[in-house]
């Protein structure tokens, strides 16, 4: 879904594109496949991994630093854990 979803509101010409991903190796594929379909889209690559709050909140630290403005948010998460929290850092 991740994939499909980016590649679809690559297509509306947005003026950034943030991908959020656990990797950029994963994502890499994807940014480029973007770059080649919409070059004139701004792909922003930011790591994060949603089982991790830690991380979450470093993620949107780091986009809400370079933005003013974030129309749109979709969260895609494959996994789903119940545990207690043990990375809060």
């Amino acid at each position: 879904m991740g994939r499909e979803t980016c590649s679809s509101l690559a297509k509306h010409n947005p003026k950034r594109l943030f991908i959020a991903a656990r990797n950029g190796k994963g994502a890499g594929a994807v940014i480029n496949d973007i770059k080649r379909m919409a070059p004139e889209v701004e792909v922003v690559f930011v790591e994060c991994d949603l089982a991790s709050f830690w991380s979450v909140k470093e993620a949107a630290g780091r986009i809400s630093s370079s933005t003013d403005r974030l129309d749109v948010l979709f969260c895609n998460a494959l996994e789903f854990r119940c545990f207690p929290w043990n990375d809060v850092r």
